[in-house]
């Protein structure tokens, strides 16, 4: 073994290749002369930052990242500033939102700490919702990747240089002189995502994939590695020259690797109701048949079919009253592939006067794709949120005005401030704005809802909701949207307590826990068998912990300790 290794340095050459790749890019993109109407372009391609703006815009909503990326850095270089009413030539005047547009293509390739610092700049410039939205999508990536819960990796070892199940620290186990740490195994377009460290770190790590030559993986100083592997490809120590003979038929990421995540109520979260909605990914190389949740007695809890070699979606699960771990267990074609646990509490559903509901309104779904939105998909919502029956609806068409208001906003998504207003205009305590995008495709394809829930005193966004789809079909639009209803009355439930005393006064011994969040509201009730029904007081939430919670008295009467308090 030798006795230095590679480092993180690019050699000189691969500098030069990316470098030339990139020019090459750059040079196409701007001598590139479709014509009228190709590429999301209006006009003859003249080299003007619009005609960049507008076929940036298009190579992002077909996927081409790149292609989206380098015409909308032309388009920033031309012109600096994101502008609602943004002059062209003449009286001719478009929206250019670069700096957010080019944000959003960063986020999905992952470059998180550019695309914040576009989509700040862009809302500094001109806020839209659309950048308020990618902005929190973003913080909740960068919290995915420093926490995923229950994430499972998948992964299958060789004996001479086995996968360390859990990260080791210090020295490799007993007997083996060299070992991988594999930490995660993530799906990927060309295969799989891998990160991981070599023991000892003075070595050298190899891929070698099922087809072509070695690849040499590049080591940190401590043998930690990221890498992109295709299916069946495997890991082999080496030297410089190459991989050893030896190690070279001894896979380490074997072709049935993959990975389960799921993502919902954990560390005995209350739910209320009769069952709780989780978000689901999973992916192996030699396929996954089905998703089966069961409690402790291992008795089923839910069951999804799968198919393929990956799937993700959004699926409800039987939860029974009091504490439970429920187990996620997936299979492939081969048997168990792994599993994952997660500890929730469940409580029946308070029974709650209908006419202590909170007011919401449900403005159109917005889309980044509008030609995405079918003519149903509004309808279906709405009519999924008043099945749930947690909100007394307004009906929209019930004031003139709001249509223009709303058509007002050109940056692509209702903002709050304006959704707020439309809501107060309807005396409304709340808005209910989702964002949609489907896949292309008639009859079946991938679709996320992005449903917040605004405040309409303060235009902030209290909670929110997302449910996906993977290629959903056209007839199963009604249970996603059912789904939908479901996640949001899941983050902002109906939640009972009681009044009682706390160290600086009065408050709620039911908490974040519970789902209680910060300005949700109580109605407080009278003792049993008084001889009025309505409420005595009504309070919002000041501040929440985990078990209880401090109000402040909005209207009515003083607070009584022992008296049932229900949210709204």
């Amino acid at each position: 073994m030798p006795a230095t290794r590679p480092s993180l340095a690019v050699p000189g050459a691969l500098l030069i290749l990316l470098g030339s790749t990139w020019l090459t890019v750059g040079c196409a993109a701007r001598g590139a002369t479709p014509t009228k109407g190709e590429v999301g372009t209006t006009e003859p391609f003249h080299d003007r930052w619009w005609q960049y703006y507008e076929r940036g815009v298009a190579w992002a909503g077909i996927g081409r990242l790149g292609e989206a990326e380098t015409d909308l850095r032309v388009c920033l270089d031309l012109r600096q500033t994101d502008r609602r009413r943004a002059r062209t030539y003449g009286m001719h005047f478009v929206q250019c939102f670069a700096h957010r547009e080019l944000g959003a293509v960063l986020l999905k390739q992952g470059k998180l700490d550019e695309a914040e610092r576009e989509l700040r700049l862009s809302l500094a410039q001109e806020p839209s919702a659309k950048a308020e939205y990618l902005l929190q999508r973003l913080a909740e990536q960068r919290q995915g990747v420093a926490a995923r819960p229950a994430h499972l990796p998948l992964v299958q070892g060789s004996v001479a240089l086995p996968v360390v199940a859990e990260p080791a620290a210090g020295a490799p186990p007993a007997g083996q002189r060299e070992s991988v740490v594999l930490e995660s195994v993530e799906p990927a377009a060309a295969g799989f995502a891998i990160s991981g460290h070599l023991q000892p770190a003075d070595a050298w790590l190899w891929m070698l994939p099922a087809a072509g030559a070695p690849q040499q993986l590049v080591l940190a100083a401590d043998g930690a590695f990221t890498a992109t592997v295709p299916a069946g490809a495997a890991l082999a120590r080496g030297d410089a020259s190459g991989p050893d003979a030896a190690a070279a038929s001894l896979p380490v990421v074997a072709a049935s690797a993959g990975s389960l995540v799921i993502d919902g109520p954990d560390q005995q979260r209350i739910v209320h109701g009769p069952r709780a909605y989780y978000r689901y990914k999973v992916a192996a190389s030699g396929g996954v048949r089905e998703l089966v949740v069961r409690d402790a007695a291992g008795h089923e809890r839910g069951r999804q079919p799968l198919a393929g070699t990956h799937a993700a979606g959004t699926f409800p699960v039987a939860i029974e009253n009091g504490a439970q771990a429920l187990t996620f267990r997936l299979s492939g074609p081969g048997g168990l592939l792994g599993e994952a646990t997660v500890a929730v509490s469940g409580e029946a559903t308070p029974l709650q006067d209908r006419h202590l509901r909170a007011t919401a309104l449900v403005i159109p779904l917005q889309s980044p794709h509008p030609a995405a939105l079918r003519v149903e998909d509004d309808t279906r919502l709405v009519g999924a949120l008043l099945a749930d029956g947690r909100f007394q609806l307004q009906d929209p068409g019930a004031d003139a005005l709001l249509a223009r208001e709303l058509a007002l906003v050109e940056a692509g998504y209702v903002d709050r401030a304006t959704a707020a207003a439309a809501g107060r205009r309807l005396a409304t305590r709340y808005v209910l704005a989702g964002t949609l995008t489907r896949s292309p495709g008639a009859q079946r394809g991938d679709v996320e809802c992005y449903l917040r829930l605004i405040s309409c005193d303060t235009g902030a966004v209290l909670r929110t909701a997302d449910a996906f789809a993977e290629d959903l079909p056209v007839a199963r639009d009604d249970e996603f949207f059912a789904s939908v209803a479901g996640l949001l009355r899941q983050e902002f439930p109906v939640v009972e307590g009681r009044v009682v005393q706390r160290e600086a006064g009065l408050g709620l011994d039911v908490g974040a826990r519970a789902g209680v969040v910060k300005s949700m509201r109580f109605h407080i009730l009278p003792a049993a068998g008084a001889d009025h029904q309505a409420p005595l007081t009504v309070v919002e939430i000041q501040d929440v912990e985990a078990e209880r919670a401090r109000t402040l008295p909005v209207a009515g009467g003083a607070l009584t300790p022992g008296a049932t308090a229900i949210s709204e």
